[in-house]
């Protein structure tokens, strides 16, 4: 008796374990999207305007010098792009020569 049943809920768990794998899975791949079909973020964003978020790092204050997002370790655009991903900002799009006050420099 324990054989049918025993085997029915290791079948069980192994699919509930499989649906949530494929849950993580599917997780950083919508980030990704969301980073390359262009979610830009608004400099009027109440997260943007916490950090002080400026779409050119020429407007904002309190920035350092040669301090932009493309030199950012949290920008993950191409080098070559306009805008780019940012983790600060659960990925969407900033503008590669923008600021904001969470800026660490890259390496």
């Amino acid at each position: 008796m324990c054989k049918d049943y025993c085997n029915t809920d290791k079948r069980r768990s192994i699919i509930r374990l499989g649906a949530i794998g494929l849950s993580a899975l599917a997780v950083p791949g919508r980030l990704l999207q969301a980073a390359q079909t262009g979610d830009r973020l608004d400099e009027t964003d109440t997260l943007a305007k916490q950090l002080g978020y400026r779409h050119d790092a020429r407007q904002a204050t309190g920035r350092g010098a040669g301090q932009q997002c493309q030199a950012c370790a949290f920008y993950q655009g191409a080098a070559s792009s306009a805008w780019g991903g940012c983790i600060v900002f659960g990925g969407r799009q900033v503008n590669a020569n923008g600021w904001c006050q969470s800026y660490r420099p890259k390496g």
